[in-house]
Parts: C-alpha cells; structure tokens; sequence
C-alpha cells in the first residue's frame, strides 16, 4: 500500500512538473511573439528604405524578456539593431570595435553585455542581463548563446572591415 501511495504522489509531481513547464514554454512564446513582431516591422522598414536587402536574421530575447533582434545584408554591407525603442543602422565599415562583457563569479554570471564601438554613433551597449545567472541553466544558456552569437556576428564584421583595409 506505501509503495502505490509513493508512486502515486511520483505521478501526481511529474504531471503537474509537466503542467507547469507547458505553462511556462507558452508563457515565454508569447511573449516572444508580442516583443518580436513590432520591431521586426520596424527592421523591415528600415532596411527597405535604404535599399537593403535582409541576407542575415539574429533574433535575441534577454534576461529581462527586452527582444533583440539583428539584420544585415551582406552584400550591401549594411547592418541594422532593432529592440522595441529604437532602430539603429550603419555600414560595415563604421564598425570600430566590438566586445563581450561577462564577468564570472564562481559558477554565475555578474552580467553580459555587448558592446559595439561605431565611427558615427559611438559607443552601444546592448544588455542580455543586468543581474547575475548562472550559464549552465536552460535559460540562461540560451541568453549566453544569443550573446554569444550576436558577438561573433558584428566581430566578424569587424574583422571583415579590416581585411579589406
């Protein structure tokens, strides 16, 4: 009888773990959805008005839920970086230098930040958390690899920039 009682409550959590978790993926969707659609409109316009075409799509959602979202076209080399409050965009070449800072504590993250240096805008700080996480769990590691991924992108852009100096 304590081994049905014990196995019923294994049940009963998992389902409800399952429950949960389903909740939460619908949760995170949405939201996805609801920042990423208006300033994919504003990527759009922005590139269509300057004559771009849209080759590369980096879509990014950070610690805070802020969306993200990246777009270029190569062979124009022009970039552009959208978030809900602002379009930016600049040619390849206006690329100075770019950065990743993740400072580690132990096994947590104190932050991440990108840094972008451009020749006629300055100095952009794009923030994927303000506060400390650790990498390793499934959240923050998709923010770490949306970090990660965006980095590599503009410093491939940067390094392009320089073999053709």
């Amino acid at each position: 009888m304590i081994i049905f009682i014990v196995f019923f409550v294994i049940v009963v959590f998992v389902l409800m773990t399952m429950v949960n978790y389903r909740k939460q993926m619908l949760k995170a969707r949405n939201t996805y959805n609801e920042k990423m659609l208006p300033i994919e409109k504003k990527m759009l316009a922005h590139m269509k008005d300057r004559g771009k075409k849209i080759e590369t799509v980096i879509r990014m959602i950070t610690m805070n839920e802020d969306a993200l979202i990246f777009v270029s076209d190569e062979e124009g080399a022009y970039a552009s970086i959208g978030m809900s409050d602002s379009v930016i965009g600049f040619p390849y070449s206006d690329v100075v230098d770019v950065a990743i800072d993740n400072p580690m504590d132990g096994k947590e993250m104190k932050f991440l930040a990108v840094d972008l240096d451009l020749k006629n805008q300055g100095k952009l700080r794009y923030v994927f958390s303000d506060k400390p996480f650790k990498p390793k769990t499934y959240v923050g590691g998709i923010v770490k690899k949306y970090a990660d991924d965006f980095y590599s992108k503009l410093l491939e852009i940067k390094n392009g920039n320089k073999a053709n100096e």
